[in-house]
């Protein structure tokens, strides 16, 4: 394979992407002025392309470049330098930086995403072959699979359906139209073999070894730590290290059960657990049985049935959630049952009226979830709630909590320290970002000895799980401060497990204006 060589083809193009694509590409010129590739920016002032695509043109480490940037307002040409430090050759990883004399104005650089997870997803690139016209033009592909190397060189992300891809389009970005993030940079198109074999392959250096060539670049902005907000389904793939929580919930779901009832105390990470855990390994079937699931996902606030209803089971307060259940299903050929999950239950327990007693719009809601749960839908009732509301779910509804024994859970109280090994470590390592060696081991130590109850066990208790999240957020907030790693001395300049809470909150004050600051202290 050769990024020179090419088998020429055409496909259709889809909707443009978004403009900061055509904008961040610039075209490599060689010395004797005909293009020799693409490049793009993943910095203000700051290119990465191919190394074959700069020799192509004559350029080498160290040599002055003038790219220009044919889609950017002007059409501006930019003097640049060719990174001696990151200069890995054709024959390495073939990864090159450019650093520009001056930002690009009415450009933005790229942001890089993730590789895991994209494949048949339809990705884009903007090149510039002879045949295009001046601002280059669009080919597209299909994500396939990454191929381990032999050698050194990297990883190589496979892409299919690439006829569009052609000579000129090595060093360009490729655009995941998914995620509208750059999972790899093009690098070689197959040409046709004595058969006539390998139209519309080509290949891409992956972001996870652009990365490695040069940690600092920005890796999208989406952190993979959740300081204190829940995991969802968006973030399954970061969601680490409680696969033994989210089974038990799966088994108390097993041959239709009706109900669960998931106890925990507050911290403990039951949304997370729900949300990320259990909703995702039922989308993948980890079930047995033939049960396609239909997820609805509640918070009830002061009105269940209004809840219900934006969640798609419309109606509840005069037809029941039963039948609502049974319209939701008939409507959608791809599930035969629902899975209800009302998450911070115990709100409905909060709503007192004149006495010690519920309300009565909240004794209602009650009401109808049993009855939901008596009835013959294809239905399951998942109940998350803090453990301190039993007894007062015990007094104002005994029948439902009769109805939901026999799934009776608790969140396990504490973690291994190999669950806390896949939380700190799993969802960094996702992205290609690494810990300097011992820091991992340093985190989970200091978590651990939080509580010295549970630390002569070699575990931490599970409500600890909030703190480790703020203190990994903000460890990943200043990993572009130190050349993209997670290092020693960011986890000592936020203070630490213990220390990072404050550095937060700290952070956060700082943000305020003079006139929001004091009305801050007052709350």
């Amino acid at each position: 394979m050769d990024g020179r060589h090419t088998a020429p083809g055409s496909g259709t193009a889809p909707s443009l992407p978004a403009p900061a694509l055509p904008t961040a590409v610039a075209r490599i010129v060689g010395r004797d002025g005909d293009p020799a590739g693409s490049a793009f920016l993943v910095a203000d002032d700051l290119l990465v392309t191919c190394a074959h695509v700069l020799v192509d043109g004559g350029y080498g480490p160290g040599d002055q470049v003038a790219p220009d940037f044919p889609r950017a307002p002007g059409a501006p040409t930019v003097t640049g330098r060719v990174l001696a430090e990151a200069w890995c050759g054709p024959r390495e990883r073939d990864v090159a930086l450019v650093r520009l004399e001056r930002a690009v104005p009415g450009t933005a650089p790229l942001a890089l995403g993730p590789v895991a997870g994209i494949r048949g997803h339809r990705v884009r690139s903007l090149g510039f072959p002879r045949q295009a016209p001046p601002g280059g033009h669009y080919g597209f592909a299909t994500a396939g699979d990454l191929l381990p190397a032999a050698d050194d060189s990297g990883d190589l992300l496979q892409l299919t359906g690439a006829n569009d891809l052609t000579t000129g389009f090595s060093g360009g970005p490729v655009l995941d139209e998914v995620t509208g993030l750059v999972v790899g940079m093009v690098t070689a198109i197959t040409g046709l073999d004595a058969h006539a074999r390998g139209q519309g392959i080509a290949y891409a250096t992956p972001s996870t070894v652009l990365r490695e060539v040069w940690p600092a670049l920005d890796q999208d902005d989406v952190s993979p730590y959740r300081a204190l907000e829940p995991f969802t389904a968006e973030h399954a793939r970061w969601f680490r290290g409680r696969e033994e929580a989210v089974d038990q919930v799966l088994a108390g779901l097993a041959g239709g059960r009706r109900a669960v009832l998931l106890l925990g105390p507050s911290g403990a990470g039951k949304s997370s657990l729900v949300q990320a855990g259990v909703l995702s390994a039922l989308a993948a079937g980890r079930l047995p049985g033939s049960d396609r699931w239909r997820p609805v996902v509640v918070r009830p606030g002061r009105d269940l049935a209004a809840a219900l209803d934006r969640a798609g089971l419309a109606d509840t307060g005069t037809a029941g959630i039963a039948a609502a259940v049974a319209r939701l299903l008939a409507g959608d050929p791809a599930h035969d049952r629902v899975v209800l999950v009302v998450d911070q239950f115990e709100e409905l327990l909060t709503q007192r009226g004149a006495g010690a007693e519920p309300e009565d719009g909240s004794l209602d809601a009650l009401e109808r979830i049993t009855a939901a749960i008596g009835s013959d839908a294809a239905l399951s009732v998942l109940l998350v709630m803090r453990d301190d509301f039993y007894s007062r779910l015990s007094a104002a509804a005994p029948r439902l909590l009769d109805a939901a024994l026999p799934g009776l859970l608790n969140v396990p109280a504490t973690l291994s320290r190999a669950e806390l090994e896949a939380i700190v470590t799993g969802p960094a390592h996702d992205l290609g970002v690494r810990f300097q060696p011992g820091l991992a081991d340093q985190i989970i130590a200091d978590v651990m000895n939080t509580n010295f109850r549970t630390a002569a066990d070699l575990r931490a208790p599970v409500t600890v799980l909030p703190l480790l999240e703020v203190t990994l957020s903000r460890l990943w907030e200043r990993r572009t401060e130190q050349g993209g790693h997670l290092t020693h001395q960011a986890y000592r300049r936020i203070g630490g497990v213990t220390g990072a809470l404050t550095d937060w909150c700290d952070a956060a004050l700082a943000e305020l204006d003079e006139h929001q600051r004091p009305i801050a202290q007052r709350i």
